[in-house]
């Protein structure tokens, strides 16, 4: 019961911290270009992992799980944050009409237009980006 209470506190401290690095410390041209621009993403993913490195080194000192988290929470926002979950999400699962018309990319972006298809992909990219702490709370919970 014990691990089970410091997994959920655990997540409502990194989900604290996810949103913090992810909004804060990213520019608005930043945020608009990341999809498309390696180098941009690359750089939002370094600076979001460094929010991590203080509550990482306090819940779980074992530089080997710091590195593995790190290594979990760079390499899932830099896939997430090009949009291609989203993308074959709303492609395969949501199917909007603006999708079933035009599956390619150009569908996306008219989906994305919309009011719901904004909502949506915001919605649905936090839910992806939520579910990569899972594994980082389980390295630090059960392997210490």
């Amino acid at each position: 019961m014990n691990n089970i209470i410091s997994c959920g506190s655990i997540f409502s401290i990194l989900t604290f911290i996810h949103f913090f690095s992810d909004f804060l410390f990213q520019s608005h041209e930043s945020a608009i270009i990341k999809h498309k621009n390696k180098k941009v993403r690359l750089t939002h993913c370094w600076d979001y992992i460094i929010g991590f490195i203080p509550i990482l080194y306090l819940l779980n000192p074992n530089p080997i799980i710091i590195l593995l988290s790190l290594s979990i929470l760079f390499s899932s926002h830099y896939m997430i944050d090009s949009y291609m979950p989203v993308y074959l999400w709303a492609l395969y699962i949501r199917k909007p009409p603006e999708m079933q018309e035009d599956p390619s990319i150009n569908g996306f972006i008219k989906f994305n237009s919309t009011a719901l298809g904004k909502i949506l992909t915001i919605v649905v990219d936090q839910i992806f980006h939520l579910l990569f702490l899972i594994p980082v709370i389980i390295l630090i919970v059960f392997f210490k």
